[in-house]
């Protein structure tokens, strides 16, 4: 059982649920970049990724990590994309099992509204760059705040007086 891979073993699952747009990975990759990665993949024995196909496609095609290490994280200076190998599966459908769990379960609970934006006001306030952490001002904003704000006019509106719009069903 192979226990070291590189980068070229990884085999990335072809199904994979997770939906990673563009946005996404270079989220993941900016955060990385500032904070290095704190979450290893999961690869099984053959090298097939189970999870962290977001993170994966942020280091290597954004970053341009090119280095596996067998760790549980990496800080930002090392380069390095972490993995481990969850050779305990026996089957390759026991890691696309498991893949699909660790997308699913992490996804069935919300964060606590106050906490994260209290968490999130100290954390701006100690100058902490807030997107890199996938957030964005709006976050800081009270509820009284947010009604506060008017978008700008396009400088091109779509619409203009007198257009009809059929609406569906709702």
């Amino acid at each position: 059982m192979k226990k070291d891979f590189t980068i070229e073993d990884v085999i990335l699952n072809p199904r994979n649920a997770k939906q990673h747009p563009n946005w996404h990975i270079k989220e993941l990759a900016a955060s990385i970049k500032e904070r290095g990665c704190w979450s290893p993949l999961m690869l099984d024995q053959w090298g097939m990724l189970l999870a962290g196909h977001g993170r994966f496609l942020a280091m290597r095609d954004i970053l341009g990590y090119t280095k596996m290490v067998n760790t549980t994280h990496t800080r930002p200076d090392e380069r390095a994309i972490p993995y481990f190998v969850a050779d305990h599966l026996k089957t390759k459908l026991d890691g696309e099992a498991a893949g699909m769990a660790d997308n699913k379960i992490q996804s069935k609970t919300k964060m606590e509204r106050a906490l994260e934006v209290e968490t999130l006001r100290d954390v701006y306030a100690a100058g902490y760059d807030i997107t890199i952490l996938g957030y964005d001002e709006d976050m800081l904003l009270t509820e009284d705040d947010k009604d506060d704000r008017t978008p700008e006019a396009p400088k091109k509106p779509r619409s203009k007086l007198g257009d009809i719009y059929k609406l569906g069903r709702h």
